[in-house]
């Protein structure tokens, strides 16, 4: 079989889209070695840039020449008012734009596919490991590679003799293809630093498959596997964020009339939660305030038996999203990172999360409604899209941005730039001859 240089250009890009999405391997190198981190970071942009300008044919639309104006232009006037803000900001956010950008461009009629396969195969790679790393983790120990990782602990022992608190890394197994890290063991990390950024790519990974199937090649059957491969990764993550964006999903399929004819994903999906539904409640009775139900949800949204959005981390984005929101109003040029989140941590410690609200905060009003702007206008003009998938395209959009530490995602940026090159393409028609069916033998 001979692999097209098109296709092992994607596939590369893909992956590096995964490791910018949040990956370990990124942050182990960021600590050890920055210098190749900024080497592909600024190679990527450069590239994007050359191809935009001078390969027409291919990198035609320059949608992703105004973000980066109105970002360059942000962080310089920032820059050089108020301070607290440099190039390595910019450079993330543009690496990660133009990462997504070549990532689609190179072969528009296959990014879909191939994306969803390697979220599909890791996925499925990740579930096995899971499952391994639950019951008989010294057998992953002896296989994966140990590092410290970039998350740690105060070890008090030594202040008991008048010495001072000690910060402990947590020692992590595999940068590659499944990390597994203490302090986390009962949740399906991936390749990840934690399970909120594994989730984005793997809802990603199932919008695609979901809501734009005239942009990948899979039959009937091959849908199904990879939406119960899927599904159940993002499960195991046990990430709050990742099952609410999933639960908007599943409601687009059964309350919408333009997926009638998608009779045989909406089985698999009402299977996947009758079975699903049975485990929780069973482990839920088993292990209690231990179960996965209580740890990923309840706990998250309840308190004292009633509901409280502020239960566990909640109460540290609130406070990171409302003290943003206040230096917005009095500051609308921005203030800078520093300030932004010297303010935030002093009216709530810990505070965290929230990156599109201190982003706002930190570089002004206009690149923060800018940059929702452009995620969310192809989403809306999109003939593409149906209502439904618009708004859980939303909820996938806001949700992780508002929940994580990240404002450009490759992931999600990856569905906006595919759907503004593809827009002269034939509107979806969701019947049955046009639903998910193979294009090629």
């Amino acid at each position: 079989m001979i692999i097209r240089k098109s296709a092992l250009i994607q596939y590369v890009l893909i992956y590096l889209m995964m490791i910018y999405n949040g990956g370990v391997l990124y942050y182990t190198i960021q600590g050890e070695n920055p210098i190749y981190n900024q080497v592909v970071s600024y190679a990527i942009i450069l590239i994007g840039f050359i191809a935009i300008l001078f390969n027409k044919r291919k990198y035609s639309n320059r949608y992703c020449l105004y973000i980066s104006l109105i970002l360059a232009i942000g962080v310089i006037v920032v820059r050089y008012t108020v301070g607290g803000v440099g190039l390595s900001v910019l450079v993330e956010y543009l690496s990660c734009i133009m990462m997504a950008f070549l990532a689609v461009c190179v072969d528009k009629s296959m990014f879909s596919t191939r994306m969803i396969n390697v979220v599909y195969y890791f996925a499925g790679l990740s579930v096995i490991c899971y499952f391994i790393q639950l019951f008989y983790p010294d057998i992953l120990k002896t296989i994966l590679t140990p590092f410290s990782s970039t998350f740690s602990y105060n070890d008090w022992s030594a202040a008991t003799y008048g010495g001072s608190v000690i910060r402990v890394p947590y020692t992590a197994w595999g940068k590659l293809f499944f990390t597994m890290r203490e302090g986390e063991m009962t949740r399906n990390l991936g390749i990840y630093t934690e399970p909120g950024n594994y989730q984005i790519v793997l809802n990603c990974a199932l919008f695609s498959l979901l809501f734009l199937p005239q942009f990948h090649l899979f039959d009937r059957k091959q849908v199904r596997r990879r939406f119960i491969i899927i599904t159940l990764a993002v499960l195991t993550t046990q990430s709050t964020s990742g099952y609410l964006i999933l639960l908007s999903y599943f409601i687009a399929f059964f309350f919408v009339k333009e997926y009638d004819n998608l009779t045989n994903i909406k089985k698999t999906i009402l299977g996947s939660l009758f079975f699903v539904a049975i485990l929780l409640v069973l482990n839920y009775n088993i292990r209690g305030n231990e179960s996965l139900l209580y740890t990923a949800l309840l706990g998250k949204l309840f308190s004292d038996g009633n509901v409280d959005i502020t239960a566990s981390t909640g109460v540290w984005r609130l406070g990171t999203m409302g003290t943003s929101v206040v230096i917005m109003i009095t500051h609308p040029f921005g203030v800078g990172f520093d300030a932004t989140f010297s303010t935030i941590q002093q009216q709530l410690a810990g505070a965290a999360g929230g990156a599109l609200m201190t982003f706002g905060a930190a570089l002004g009003v206009i690149p923060f409604f800018a940059t929702i702007i452009w995620h969310i206008r192809p989403i809306i003009k999109s003939c593409n899209l149906t209502t439904a998938a618009k708004i859980v395209f939303m909820i996938l959009f806001f949700q992780s941005t508002m929940a994580q530490s990240m404002v450009f995602y490759p992931f999600i940026v990856s569905i906006v730039i595919l759907l503004v090159v593809n827009r002269r393409n034939n509107c979806l028609r969701y019947d049955t001859d046009a639903s998910i069916e193979a294009k090629y033998e």
